[in-house]
């Protein structure tokens, strides 16, 4: 059996993945059965009816949004989900999704249950104060989780849970001899270090750039002659340059297009394949288009990545990176559109 969602596309299932509602979800008293999907490389659940393909919720377990969390069932509601321990009964909480990450929420005082036994579910309201219907999901983002370290430390820099904001300085940059003859190595990285040879790195820009070559975006820094950045560099009030660098054994190419100065926001997606590595752009976080794809001569076994914001002429200005994620390699192996 199928069911077509025009969010999450197609789904395929078995009759015994049914979960019954009797008791249905609040403001949906007609849609009885659902199914559960997990979504990959995330906290969240999805919770899809069968009924009307159009309505699906979104959940998360209210566990990781509060740690202390606690839920007491009614009797009542114990015997409809035909729950005998505990460990039968799921918990999740409804979640209110926002393309701004801080303002996705979760509701605590109405979570939905299920025994994932018996395949029963029913949404309860828990009677205490401190639960809110808007619980902000806010989680410390994977990356940061990684343990970044600095490159050359900005003078000026905050960091929090869900963002990073760099306040540049001039006459930082980054290049290698290539056509102008000279060698900058000054900008600040804030880096991860991986030895995994297939995975993605999403990061959300926004700047106020304002100066000649004022730039911020995404780097993988080796050393002085071996490294990468992919950023929109400021050129004038009309345009600013989408672009990248390569450098190999100490040279740099430069590869850009010209966009509108009026674009304050980027997204970039990084993605590695052993010794080659693919750049991509998106102005919504949603639908990516390539940059492009490249070798790195040292970036074969373990390799440094994450964040770079400088300003190379007279500029500073506030570089805000958000919504920064790893997960497994987005970018498609050529056996997967080869014959």
């Amino acid at each position: 059996m199928e069911v077509i969602s025009p969010v999450h596309g197609k789904i395929t299932y078995d009759e015994n993945e049914i979960i019954k509602f009797e008791k249905t979800i609040l403001g949906f008293d007609e849609l009885h059965n659902f199914i559960l999907r997990k979504v990959e490389n995330s906290n969240f659940t999805i919770l899809q009816s069968i009924e009307d393909e159009k309505i699906s919720f979104v959940l998360v377990s209210p566990f990781d949004v509060e740690s202390d969390y606690e839920i007491k069932l009614s009797n009542e509601t114990i015997e409809r989900i035909k729950a005998k321990f505990a460990s039968d009964v799921s918990v999740f909480s409804l979640v209110t999704l926002n393309s701004d990450i801080k303002k996705i929420t979760a509701n605590l005082k109405a979570p939905v249950v299920i025994n994932v036994n018996e395949n029963l579910g029913e949404q309860v309201i828990i009677d205490k104060e401190k639960y809110k219907i808007k619980k902000k999901v806010r989680k410390k983002m994977e990356f940061l989780k990684n343990n970044p370290k600095w490159i050359r430390q900005p003078k000026q820099v905050q960091i929090s849970e869900d963002k990073v904001v760099i306040l540049t300085e001039r006459g930082t940059d980054l290049w290698a001899r290539t056509y102008y003859g000279f060698q900058n190595d000054n900008a600040p990285v804030f880096q991860v270090e991986t030895t995994d040879k297939y995975f993605s790195f999403i990061v959300k820009t926004e700047f106020e750039s304002s100066c000649r070559f004022d730039q911020c975006g995404v780097a993988m820094y080796l050393n002085s002659d071996n490294w990468f950045k992919a950023s929109i560099e400021y050129e004038n009030e009309k345009i600013q340059r989408l672009g990248s660098v390569v450098t190999n054994h100490g040279y740099s190419d430069w590869a850009t297009t010209d966009i509108s100065s009026d674009i304050k926001s980027m997204w970039y997606r990084f993605s590695r394949r052993n010794s080659d590595y693919c750049i991509e752009c998106s102005e919504d976080g949603i639908n990516f288009r390539q940059m492009r794809i490249f070798h790195m001569w040292e970036g074969a076994e373990k390799i440094m990545y994450g964040i770079y914001a400088c300003s190379p002429t007279e500029g500073s200005y506030k570089a805000t990176f958000s919504n920064m994620q790893i997960m497994e390699c987005q970018w498609e192996s050529d056996a997967d559109w080869r014959d």
